[in-house]
């Protein structure tokens, strides 16, 4: 008998190269995507840094006016 068993499968050459362009225009959106994602990730590192230094200088400013305060609570029990 001639029975084949060879799991071929056969399609056309247009189909195969429309399959092809579809695979370039995934392989071209994820690598978009993964330079989107990368700035994203640097803007986050940037927001934090800021985030930071907006918290660093808050605390300050507190310190700076509890400090004035308290001095002038002990100015004025004199």
């Amino acid at each position: 008998m001639g029975i084949v068993n060879d799991n071929s499968m056969f399609i056309k050459v247009e189909t195969y190269k429309e399959a092809l362009a579809t695979i370039d225009k995934i392989k071209t959106k994820i690598e978009d995507s993964k330079k989107s994602l990368a700035r994203v990730a640097e803007l986050k590192k940037e927001e934090e840094v800021e985030m930071e230094l907006w918290q660093r200088m808050t605390l300050d400013v507190e310190k700076r006016i509890k400090k004035i305060d308290e001095t002038l609570v002990n100015a004025g029990h004199r």
